[in-house]
């Protein structure tokens, strides 16, 4: 919504996820800035024998993807380690890395 600070909902969907997605970019033409995207990624899913999700992980990438012709790519995300927890929530006063991770200093969802 236009007026909410929130960027993506904290708040995973429960269905709607496709099983690839193909997401492409040119390093040869200038990509715009701050595109208001965002993605919900299932991860680490985990069936029973009838294709019923059993455990699944949540996460979410917020903003775009931006590609470098020399290689890196970069986008910022937020991952629940917590299997079948779909909250996204980001809580700065508790960070999922220990202190001597590299990128523990995550500051901005």
């Amino acid at each position: 919504m236009p007026y909410s600070e929130l960027k993506l909902p904290h708040l995973a969907p429960e269905s709607g996820y496709e099983p690839t997605r193909r997401y492409e970019a040119s390093t040869y033409k200038g990509q715009p800035t701050e595109r208001r995207v965002g993605f919900f990624l299932r991860t680490r899913v985990q069936l029973d024998a009838k294709g019923n999700i059993m455990s699944a992980n949540y996460a979410k990438i917020y903003g775009d993807i931006s590609f470098d012709a020399r290689g890196p790519l970069q986008f910022g995300y937020y991952y629940n380690p917590k299997p079948n927890d779909r909250n996204l929530e980001f809580d700065r006063s508790h960070n999922l890395f220990p202190k001597s991770s590299p990128g523990s200093d995550v500051r901005d969802p």
